[in-house]
């Protein structure tokens, strides 16, 4: 099988693991909203297999079979148009979801649809993360531990969104405020639900307060591919982990809001942050709020607002300029994606890693940096411009850049340049092997990568 190309699929590695098993081991309990039994909120109901009438992997299985006779071309409109989605049965809007992994055991997560939800319409979808993330056990997920909190309420309240809940789990470390291998298993979450449910590919969103707020924003810094943007409550980007660069947040223009008397995740903090950025040509919608705390009336001040964000943008068919940078190989952001590197080379000057110094709260003054990525990894921007792209690279020994043909035109030749030298210059048609291979893999509907173009850097 040929490379996988993003991160949000590389590294999801219990995607690939759990459709590699029988379909036994994925289980799903469908709940009636505000009409949960004792035992159901005691967390002891029962959990059964995907039997509700949601759309499932055979069928996609059936649908890549069908494309088999089909020219590329034929194949690439048919994923374009792809609207193979099931109507729950008994009118279900709560769905517990549980995905086996092999660091963290059963990830336990819920899906939840509009009244009325419509499989032939196409629904923007929440990645809503829950604040407090060390203080949830996956014993939870059979209790409503989500439904009373004021954000996620309002949204329900829209009903217009698809909103996808993971749950944080401390018995395993499973807590995306301090470990950032949960967040390959939560962009498995996102595929997961696109493959059940009608998603509007071009508008996901990571929303969260607290501990939710800082992974929503720290999303954005590991793998933006699948998000149109990210709502962050009180959050911060000092984020507790390693393998994290501040500098990949430029790829995308996150929604901020911080409180002047905040005791967890001071407003300094974000604040220093976005300075940062925006020193690299980064952008951010930014509010502060004075005279609040933490948690306080603030959020339902600002609740329409994050609305107003989430309407004004939708994801990119492809950016004009990426920046990216990892100490990982099998990372990316969009069609760009580092298959190997070598960081026993040396660093280039442009690729230093980003850092701001963070606020003591006891003290009150800026010192020791917060954002914990200190070496600069490998890096790789990408400038594009109608079928030319323009590659700078440091550390990196090899990448791929994925054809999209909404900002290609792949009937013409498609040039690539590498730190000043003419590394290709030639068509690239549609293979159907590879955009099933993909579609497969992502459930990716909206942006359809048709081939991809490997470059080892000279």
């Amino acid at each position: 099988m040929m490379k996988t190309i993003f991160y949000l699929i590389a590294a999801v590695f219990c995607f690939e693991h759990v459709f590699a098993q029988s379909t036994n081991t994925i289980v799903a309990t469908s709940e009636k909203r505000n009409n949960m039994s004792d035992s159901q909120k005691s967390g002891e109901q029962q959990l059964l297999q995907i039997s509700n009438g949601l759309s499932s992997e055979q069928d996609m299985a059936d649908f890549v079979s069908s494309m088999q006779h089909r020219s590329p071309e034929d194949v690439y409109k048919a994923i374009k148009g792809y609207n193979s989605f099931r109507l729950p049965t008994a009118g279900e809007q709560v769905f517990l979801f549980k995905i086996p992994t092999d660091k963290f055991g059963a990830v336990p997560f819920k899906v939840y649809v509009p009244k009325g939800y419509n499989p032939r319409n196409k629904y923007p979808m929440i990645m809503y993360l829950h604040g407090a993330a060390g203080q949830f056990s996956f014993s939870m997920a059979a209790q409503p531990y989500i439904e009373d909190d004021l954000l996620f309420s309002r949204l329900m309240k829209e009903n217009k969104y698809i909103i996808l809940v993971p749950l944080a789990g401390k018995e395993v470390n499973f807590n995306w405020a301090i470990n950032n291998s949960v967040y390959p298993v939560l962009a498995s979450q996102i595929i997961f639900t696109k493959a059940r449910f009608n998603v509007d590919d071009q508008r996901v969103f990571a929303y969260g307060h607290s501990d939710g707020g800082r992974a929503a924003v720290s999303f954005q810094a590991l793998d933006p591919t699948p998000f149109a943007g990210c709502v962050s409550y009180n959050g911060s980007i000092s984020v507790i982990f390693n393998n994290i660069y501040l500098h990949n947040v430029v790829n995308t223009v996150p929604y901020l809001v911080n409180t002047d008397e905040d005791n967890i995740n001071p407003n300094q903090d974000m604040e220093s942050a976005i300075q940062a950025l925006k020193s690299v040509g980064g952008k951010a919608e930014y509010k502060l709020y004075k005279g609040y705390k933490h948690y306080d009336h603030h959020l339902e001040i600002d609740y329409p607002n994050s609305l107003v964000y989430m309407d004004k943008y939708t994801r990119s068919a492809g950016r004009n300029k990426i920046y990216w940078q990892t100490d990982m190989a099998n990372t990316g952001c969009d069609y760009l994606h580092i298959s190997s590197l070598n960081l026993s080379l040396p660093a280039k000057p442009w690729s230093k890693v980003l850092n701001f110094n963070g606020y003591n709260k006891v003290e009150k003054n800026f010192n020791a940096p917060l954002f914990y990525a200190q070496e600069p990894g490998a890096a790789i921007t990408c400038e594009h411009s109608g079928n030319e792209f323009n590659v700078q690279t440091s550390r990196v020994k090899s990448f791929e850049i994925a054809i999209n043909p909404d900002i290609v035109n792949i009937s013409k030749p498609i040039v690539v340049f590498v730190n000043g030298t003419k590394v290709f210059d030639d068509k690239v048609g549609y293979d159907k092997n590879y955009m099933l291979t993909y579609f497969k893999s992502a459930h990716d509907r909206s942006i359809v990568y048709v081939n991809q173009i490997a470059i080892n850097v000279p």
